[in-house]
């Protein structure tokens, strides 16, 4: 007898199936990359190629003015100016809250796209011409993505799996080794500075599917959710790339909600969409941030403000002040603070 429950009659659940990935939710990211140009336009060697035969950098072109040369900014339109190790590709992606796995397996597909044309464009370079040793290492460089969660999940192939609580300093520890290991080498001992390691250590993206279990309660829904988007904004201040894009799941389509003025404070600009694979009864949206805005740069306030310490053994300690949103009537009696 043929199924006829609601997922099996869904458009999406079949596609899903069909294409072999572990659930439908997938084409709720592929749109919101469609919708937002990330992985989009799709790398295309001929692109690829003039973008490598137009990079340069202080090794393979010592004398050049470079000033229009650029490093890779995931904000920017893509253009051809880059620098040698700083290739318009995206290398480093964590999943937070990845099981089952279907986004984990979306990511993957773009990103090795991206690798293995950069590859092969490479390679077609260096039979006729004599290549830049920092473009061959940027375009064989392998692309680290890496699945985070609490429960078990089944391997996904190119893909570092961690089983763990993504607010676990430990878990972002094994994240950052992850990816400086992935960095070879005879790159990290040729390096001059720092600045490649350091990059090297950070992600371009980071994403997060993560729901609680739904009570059906929509503001407790809500706000339990707004508290996971605010552990995976703590995961972004600790390996999320400058300028770098965080895409969440939340529950809340209004713009002004207290949560959105938090990611806010982080990001430069903050989308808030509803994929068409997103069934209309669910109160689902999806957080797109972009211009991530590390701690070190927030704007220190009341002319320096520094912390006086009790302990003897730390002085005059600067201290950074955070912008925090107070909510509620503040001028009125509070029974809790007055009694």
């Amino acid at each position: 007898m043929a199924h006829t429950t609601k997922e099996n009659r869904d458009v999406y659940y079949r596609k899903a199936k069909e294409d072999g990935y572990r659930a439908r939710s997938v084409y709720k990211l592929i749109q919101i990359f469609q919708a937002y140009g990330i992985f989009h336009p799709i790398a295309r060697i001929e692109q690829v190629t003039e973008i490598l035969r137009n990079a340069k950098c202080k090794h393979c072109c010592p004398g050049d003015n470079l000033a229009n040369v650029r490093k890779f900014d995931i904000l920017e339109q893509r253009g051809n100016s880059y620098d040698c190790s700083s290739l318009p590709r995206i290398r480093n992606v964590v999943d937070l809250c990845a099981a089952p796995g279907s986004w984990t397996q979306c990511i993957r597909d773009f990103v090795y796209n991206e690798y293995f044309v950069y590859k092969d464009a490479a390679k077609n370079l260096a039979e006729n011409n004599t290549l830049c040793v920092k473009k061959v290492e940027s375009c064989n460089l392998k692309p680290v993505i890496i699945a985070v969660d609490l429960q078990e999940m089944a391997p996904v192939k190119g893909v570092q799996i961690l089983k763990g609580d993504i607010t676990n300093e430990q878990v972002m520890e094994k994240i950052k080794n992850l990816f400086v290991e992935n960095v070879s080498k005879r790159l990290l001992e040729t390096t001059e500075d720092n600045s490649e390691l350091a990059d090297s250590s950070l992600a371009q993206i980071i994403t997060c599917d993560g729901a609680p279990d739904v009570s059906g309660v929509h503001q407790t829904d809500a706000y339990v959710q707004s508290c996971l988007i605010r552990a995976a904004i703590s995961v972004c201040s600790a390996i999320l790339d400058p300028n770098g894009l965080f895409v969440c799941k939340a529950f809340c389509n209004d713009s002004d909600a207290p949560i959105y003025r938090h990611v806010n404070i982080f990001f430069d600009d903050f989308s808030i969409h509803k994929p068409a694979a997103s069934r209309l009864t669910s109160a689902e949206c999806f957080v797109i941030a972009r211009g991530f805005k590390p701690m070190g740069k927030i704007t220190r306030g009341l002319n320096g403000y520094v912390h006086t310490a009790v302990s003897q053994d730390v002085k005059h300690e600067a201290k950074w002040l955070i912008p925090l949103m107070c909510c509620g009537d503040l001028g009125g009696y509070d029974k809790a603070i007055n009694s």
